[in-house]
């Protein structure tokens, strides 16, 4: 029976499972099709769940998918859904990372939270980890992409509850209180980094939210330089979660933080559509491509040209670019094809927790 197959499963009140790739493509299913508003569960089969699912937060349901790693899951509640409401689980499988199982599940019996309690909740849980350091740190390698050589690791943030960090970093932004974790993270890294010495290079992110704030880049500065180490060991990741409306001030915050020796480079490039604005007025080390360029196919002709474009005028300007979640040899080609030397994911290793990252207790009420 096909059951079988979502045997490591013990939501057995769930009305509808699904197997996935991590394309999204559905693989086998069981159960009331009625949840994906369809006739049968065969008829889902080889369908493409993000573009059957009709919820307002699709694309962050996506982003949180993909940034499981194995055997962690995620839920989302979905109020609007015929009379009660349903939940999705996502669950990466602990085994084979490219696969998903999804439980699909009608809420009549169950409490739904609206969206002002679920924010309430995810505020409430982030200010707690990061005031409590209930936190932990895994260190993702980004390599080389021609020789698979490790160039430095990126720091990626674990909170003790289940799931993807992004929805309650995403609330973290909204309430404005990011930049507690920011402040949290440079610091550990650059406290990591005068400790264990040698090559190690470490990447961390902060927020467009932080990097407007000239007081809080301050706090940034002061504490790389309260630690000895080579400052060009420590790259800064500016993601693009929140927009960056005084882009003056953090053209000169940018300029700030580079002053130290550190690197910056933007995240998430391609994501969103103030990317090629912030590249013209931030004076950046370099970028690394959203991983939306490797989630259609190989021979999306579009994502390859941009790839090589922007890749080679990484190259003629002297800055870096690196390609993410890069997940099967096919994605690897096509970042050597486009000239992207640098690469990031699965094929190359996954995240590992390094328990000692936040040894260090530092006080970031300055932030507030």
């Amino acid at each position: 029976m096909k059951t079988t197959k979502f045997k490591a499963w013990a939501l057995n009140t769930a009305d509808l499972h699904i197997r996935m790739n991590v394309d999204g493509i559905i693989m086998d299913a069981f159960g009331d099709a009625q949840m994906l508003c369809a006739d049968s569960a065969e008829q889902l089969i080889l369908g493409d769940l993000f573009q059957i699912l009709d919820v307002q937060d699709i694309g962050l349901i996506r982003r949180s998918a993909a940034a499981l790693t194995a055997g962690e899951r995620i839920s989302f509640d979905d109020p609007k859904f015929g009379d009660h409401g349903r939940r999705i689980l996502v669950q990466r499988d602990a085994e084979n990372g490219d696969t998903y199982t999804v439980s699909l599940t009608e809420l009549k019996n169950h409490q739904i939270l609206n969206r002002d309690r679920v924010e309430e909740h995810h505020v409430r849980a982030f200010r707690h980890a990061v005031a409590e350091r209930d936190l932990k740190a895994a260190l993702q390698p980004i390599v080389h992409t021609s020789s698979g050589d490790i160039s430095h690791y990126e720091v990626l943030v674990r909170f003790p509850f289940e799931g993807s960090p992004a929805p309650f970093i995403a609330a973290a932004e909204r309430a404005g209180l990011i930049s507690h974790l920011d402040i949290l993270m440079v610091d550990a890294a650059a406290h990591k980094l005068s400790c264990v010495g040698g090559n190690m290079h470490l990447s961390v992110n902060i927020s467009g939210d932080t990097i407007q704030r000239t007081d809080l880049v301050d706090i940034l500065v002061r504490a790389i330089d309260d630690h000895d180490f080579d400052a060009n060991r420590l790259i800064i990741e500016l993601t693009e979660s929140s927009e960056i409306v005084n882009i003056e001030t953090a053209a000169a915050n940018v300029d700030r933080l580079r002053s130290t020796g550190v690197r910056v480079v933007l995240d998430d490039f391609g994501a969103g559509a103030a990317s090629f604005g912030y590249l013209r007025y931030l004076n950046v080390d370099g970028v690394k491509f959203d991983g939306c360029f490797l989630a259609t196919e190989a021979s999306n002709v579009r994502n390859n040209a941009l790839l090589r474009s922007i890749a080679g005028m990484c190259s003629e300007l002297g800055m870096s670019a690196v390609g993410e979640r890069v997940e099967t040899e096919e994605d690897r080609q096509t970042l050597l094809k486009a000239g992207v030397t640098l690469a990031q994911g699965w094929l190359f290793g996954r995240p590992v927790i390094d328990d000692a990252f936040f040894e260090r207790k530092v006080a970031t009420t300055a932030a507030a």
